[in-house]
């Protein structure tokens, strides 16, 4: 089954052939967690020269297992290459996959009905798909089973940028500050050249203005902060100029454009932490508090929906047609497009007979940091679950994939999608098998196959 993908060097569609599952008979993926008692490390091992660097360090301080502060004994994780080749294959392909189901939807207004999208943005959805179909970052969350047979994928948070730093600079520099040497190299090394790149290619396709500025609007969030100065140094290596916007406050209304407070130029493209579904629920108070047919003067206050919202000449990253790959909806329409592709755990709209014999995660369609997610087993009983804020939404039903502990954690694998590039691997453990945003990130390394 042939499916297309966008190629972000020339913004035309390329090829690719999902490849089909032969089961192994041996061990070929190798995940293994290290505890030891680390050397007192130099307390110079982030570069504080750096903003993204600083802010970690302002945030968290000097610690890449930030959840476990008064902890003695450290850890760090290993991958082997075959593993991490598995990754980076699966990462690309399922990109595409998840691209070629997104069409499908943004065609049919029943499927975006069902995707909760608000009619009144589907024609704005569909257009940031016509006319942006460039990206800068997207993480997958993989799973690799205890016989080390199989690599699965939960999502596909395509709207993220959340450990990015950590996985791109922070874990590599913490490897070495205490003397590990196991490995050969930071399993997100490559993440660096490829951000580079994603933004000059976003330039090469129109998108950007050569030489133009960025904008990088966040809430008040450290963390939020230092992933956003971290692409935004990626950006000014691509020839971009960059502003960081906390909150609203750096922008104003001029002459009925949202403008640069500080040069009074209008904002032409931003990249934004906010999710595109507090920017919709933001455009729906606007008209109940300021009317339907609200015209600003100069002087009124920014909202964040006149922003990513309101002006469509402003580009924003990541577009808003990532809507789709980002709603769990699209994983029963990937389980009918690619029935038992290897990296995809089998998903419907009801609990299947199939289902029941496997046990099975529940899911909100749309939903956040592993929020009012059910894991049910096989005999029906409710095993864990995350309370929150989504309570309320439709739901779909994924196949139960038993996770392994290692040393009594369980292992989340980020595969981070750069553009439409692989650009590595970062990981999160938690004693619950219901990772959320306070799981704590560890470093991992890529290891030789054993022979």
């Amino acid at each position: 089954q042939l499916a297309t993908d966008f190629c972000c060097e020339c913004a035309t569609a390329i090829p690719f052939s999902p490849q089909p599952y032969t089961p192994s008979t041996m061990s070929q993926y190798e995940l293994n967690r290290v505890t030891f008692i680390p050397k007192e490390s130099k307390a110079d091992w982030l570069d504080v020269s750096d903003p993204a660097q600083a802010k970690f360090v302002e945030a968290f301080g000097m610690d890449l297992n930030r959840s476990r502060l008064d902890e003695q004994e450290a850890n760090y994780y290993t991958i082997n290459q075959r593993a991490q080749a598995a990754c980076a294959k699966a990462g690309e392909e399922l990109h595409g996959m998840f691209v070629e189901v997104t069409k499908k939807v943004l065609a049919s207004d029943e499927l975006m009905e069902r995707f909760g999208l608000p009619k009144k943005m589907w024609g704005r959805i569909r257009k940031s798909f016509e006319t942006q179909p460039f990206a800068i970052s997207g993480r997958f969350d993989f799973v690799i089973d205890g016989k080390g047979e199989q690599l699965k994928t939960f999502e596909y948070n395509a709207d993220s940028a959340s450990t990015l730093l950590e996985c791109a600079v922070v874990q590599g520099k913490w490897a070495s500050s205490v003397g590990i040497t196991e490995g050969s190299t930071s399993a997100g090394a490559n993440i660096d050249e490829l951000a580079v790149a994603a933004w000059e290619e976003a330039v090469a396709g129109g998108v950007i203005q050569k030489g133009g500025k960025v904008h990088f609007m966040v809430d008040n969030d450290k963390e939020e902060q230092y992933t956003a100065l971290y692409l935004a140094g990626k950006a000014q290596k691509a020839g971009l100029d960059t502003e960081l916007l906390v909150m609203l406050d750096g922008l104003q209304w001029l002459n009925g454009r949202v403008c640069d407070k500080s040069t009074g130029t209008p904002v032409t493209t931003v990249w934004k932490t906010w999710a595109w579904e507090t920017a919709i629920a933001n455009l729906e108070k606007s008209e109940q508090e300021r009317g339907a047919d609200y015209k600003p003067k100069d002087g009124d206050a920014v909202w964040l929906c006149d922003v990513l919202l309101g002006d469509e000449d402003i580009k924003v990253f990541e577009p808003m047609w990532k809507l789709v790959p980002s709603n769990k909806a699209i994983l029963p329409l990937l389980w009918e497009a690619y029935p038992n592709h290897q990296n995809l755990l089998r998903t419907e709209w009801d609990v299947t007979a199939e289902l029941k014999a496997t046990g099975y995660a529940r899911k909100p369609i749309v939903g956040r940091c592993g929020l009012n997610i059910t894991i049910v087993d096989q005999k029906g009983e409710a095993v864990e679950e995350s309370k929150g804020q989504f309570g309320d939404r439709d739901l779909v039903y994924q196949e139960l994939f038993t996770l392994p502990k290692r040393d009594d954690y369980y292992a989340i694998l980020g595969g981070w999608m750069i553009g439409s590039r692989y650009g590595g691997t970062g990981v999160r453990e938690d004693k619950t098998v219901i990772t959320n945003v306070e799981s704590p990130f560890s470093a991992i390394r890529v290891v030789p196959d054993q022979k």
